[in-house]
């Protein structure tokens, strides 16, 4: 049958289309238009992590340092950037698919987050140390990270029904931060 990353790929191509064509990182041509697209994924990322218990897999997935919230820190204060209003409309994630599934989007972001990485210290004469760090990710560790959490995500949604609640939760992480996104 399908892996769990095959089954979550496919359940969420569409919407992973649309957030890439909501947020259009390719426009982000101007030092301005970065600095509101850090605040954004501050005052989303922020509100969720806030709220994430990952129990028995916290140690499994290194949660502390797979938060984004510390890393989009560390490029507000560098890019000296006022607190944008929080993200509010997610439901709390319950179960350990639901929290597989925001985490698909996360962590599957921090892999894109590479490529971005390079347009944007290029573009803007940005490192991880003033103001890319969210997008820097782990650095030389992103691939690995990436295997990680995959080897967790196969172990723990090995049910149809866990998938499907994992798909899901991918699904709405993917549909609240592009409606998140487009109000501004």
């Amino acid at each position: 049958g399908q892996s769990a990353r095959e089954a979550l790929k496919s359940a969420t191509e569409q919407h992973h289309k649309e957030i890439e064509e909501v947020i259009q990182f390719s426009a982000i041509t101007s030092l301005d238009r970065y600095k509101m697209l850090v605040q954004k994924f501050l005052a989303f990322y922020a509100p969720v992590e806030d709220q994430v218990r990952l129990g028995r897999l916290d140690c499994a997935l290194d949660w502390e340092r797979r938060k984004k919230t510390p890393a989009l820190w560390v490029d507000h204060q560098a890019l000296s950037l006022e607190r944008a209003p929080q993200f509010d409309g997610f439901r709390r994630l319950e179960s350990i698919p639901q929290l597989l599934g925001y985490l698909y989007v996360a962590e599957g972001s921090t892999l894109g987050g590479q490529f971005l990485f390079k347009q944007f210290s290029r573009a803007f004469n940005l490192d991880e140390n003033t103001g890319a760090r969210f997008f820097y990710g782990y650095g030389p560790d992103t691939g690995k990270k990436w295997q990680s959490f995959l080897t967790v995500l196969e172990s723990e949604l090995q049910t149809a029904e866990h998938r499907q609640a994992a798909a899901e939760s991918a699904k709405e992480t993917f549909v609240k931060m592009a409606e998140f996104f487009k109000r501004s």
